[in-house]
């Protein structure tokens, strides 16, 4: 039975993602994309001025400490633009539709890569920024990873720019591992064995969500993919998918992998911080989690285990500005 509710998370999850997927994209990997028809709008900086109101969800405290560093050193620099950041600290998608349907959403907020940007761009709500792009010469496609800014270009045109990203890594617990006689998995043979001999009693031996945002990575590391090279079609059938997911369910039917509901934990950063698994993949968003709330849990890092490729997931969000912004420029 727990198996079997495992399975249809899975399931939900990839009909989710289906649902969330949007048109063509405007960069294929290894390309940079397009930068949008027409002329560049040309930016006189020194003559900007006025306010810009700035939205995000709100994570952890060391994003939000960066985050008003980087405030600080652009009112420092352009002095004549005032920008009010309005933090979301949750339902963030919720809180952002509400804006959208009354009209006054902010000038400039951040869009998530899975969630957000594809509805948005076919909603029309995000401000082409191409001509934007094409008139400041401190701006260029090529200054991002093209797979980062893959999930937000249609038909040759970019709706926003990546901040930052994120891919995972494996986070263990060194006191767990030695006292097992365990070393840091680098394939899936060794994380399956690793797992199997670090899970006892109360403690599983890897914890992973059942999202495709933690389970995606195994497609990839087994030379699968989750949408075609121009990201119209998902890909879930192919034969080295399919073996990659089978993967994964055997790792949660042998029991030496759980999901954070199955231990009791809201996330798997919660059942690792408080000894319940000795092993779990997770993002930067993890370090300050454990710094700042598990001070006391030893803990290391190192590369995803790989399948007969190496393969992960990077996580980002942009800055897009919206379509109705009477700031457009000076956002």
């Amino acid at each position: 039975m727990r198996h079997a509710r495992f399975l249809i998370l899975i399931s939900a999850f990839m009909l989710i993602l289906a649902a969330c997927q949007g048109g063509d994209s405007g960069a294929s990997p290894g390309g940079t994309g397009g930068e949008g028809d027409g002329e560049g709008t040309a930016i006189d900086e020194e003559s900007i001025e006025g306010e810009v109101r700035l939205s995000g969800g709100r994570s952890s405290d060391a994003e939000e400490a960066l985050l008003e560093e980087t405030l600080a050193a652009f009112s420092e620099k352009y002095p004549n633009i005032e920008v009010i950041y309005e933090p979301v600290p949750a339902d963030y998608a919720t809180v952002m539709a509400a804006q959208f349907s009354a009209g006054d959403p902010p000038d400039l907020f951040y869009v998530g890569a899975t969630g957000e940007a594809a509805p948005w761009i076919e909603q029309d709500l995000l401000e082409p920024l191409g001509p934007y792009i094409a008139g400041n010469p401190e701006i260029g496609l090529d200054q991002f990873y093209s797979r980062l800014l893959a999930p937000f270009q249609r038909d040759g045109e970019t709706y926003g720019l990546p901040k930052d990203a994120s891919p995972l890594v494996l986070f263990y617990n060194p006191e767990m591992l030695d006292a097992a006689g365990v070393t840091p998995p680098t394939n899936w043979e060794e994380l399956q064995a690793a797992a199997e001999t670090l899970t006892d009693g109360d403690v599983t031996g890897l914890c992973l969500g059942a999202e495709i945002q933690r389970w995606g990575a195994f497609i990839y590391q087994n030379g699968g993919a989750i949408y075609n090279e121009d990201s119209t079609e998902m890909v879930l059938d192919s034969p080295e998918t399919v073996e990659a997911i089978d993967y994964v369910l055997g790792l949660h039917e042998s029991g030496a992998m759980q999901t954070p509901a199955e231990i009791g934990a809201s996330w798997c950063g919660e059942a690792f911080g408080n000894g319940l698994a000795a092993m779990t993949m997770e993002g930067n968003w993890m370090v300050s989690a454990m710094d700042n709330d598990f001070p006391d849990t030893p803990y290391e890092m190192a590369e995803l285990p790989q399948g007969t490729q190496q393969g992960n997931l990077a996580f980002t969000v942009a800055y897009s500005i919206g379509v109705d912004s009477p700031n457009k420029e000076t956002a």
